[in-house]
């Protein structure tokens, strides 16, 4: 099953959906962060930043006044929200930096070993999203009793997350960078 969803990824890998995968995860995020789950959880934040999005550790008493601010309300939203598109989002990351990274591996160095698995990069934030999914979910169960390990784990897993995303991003855009050169360059051979 692993083969055949690495040669999927493979197969599938053109600029064309590389392109049509791009507008699908940033327009399904332009949506979630302004008008859905998120922006929804935001408004019964009051100010504060949710789980998901917090680079710095998070304690039991952030976590406690958090949910309580949120009201029974905003924390089924919560739950809703791990449940439905928070189910979806790290798969279609997975797949959208997966897809533009083969195109663009395979592009700037077409016949690098190295190059053959960093496409799988992608997958790391992706898996620890689920994990820290899985911590939410038992936060939100736990609640008002939280445990200070679930939270320090999640948290952790939370920050490592976002600063890997953070990474990709800037490797992502050194890769398409120096296969933009290499465009360029070919062009002015021409």
């Amino acid at each position: 099953m692993i083969n055949s969803a690495y040669f999927l990824l493979h197969r599938s890998a053109t600029a064309r959906y590389a392109i049509l995968l791009w507008v699908i995860f940033i327009g399904l995020s332009v949506v979630i962060f302004n008008f859905g789950y998120i922006a929804r959880l935001e408004e019964h934040a009051q100010g504060n930043i949710i789980l998901d999005n917090t680079f710095f550790f998070y304690t039991v008493d952030y976590v406690n006044q958090l949910f309580t601010t949120y009201g029974e309300e905003g924390r089924s939203l919560y739950l809703l929200h791990l449940l439905t598109f928070d189910f979806i989002y790290p798969i279609l990351f997975f797949v959208t930096n997966a897809v533009s990274l083969i195109c663009l591996l395979n592009y700037l160095l077409p016949a690098a070993k190295i190059t053959r698995h960093l496409h799988l990069l992608p997958l790391a934030p992706a898996m620890l999203d689920y994990l820290e999914n899985f911590g939410i979910l038992l936060l939100l169960a736990a609640y008002p009793n939280l445990h200070p390990w679930v939270v320090a784990a999640t948290s952790l897993i939370t920050m490592i997350k976002l600063s890997l995303v953070n990474i990709l991003f800037l490797l992502t855009v050194a890769i398409a960078a120096g296969a933009a050169i290499k465009f360029v360059h070919q062009k002015i051979k021409q």
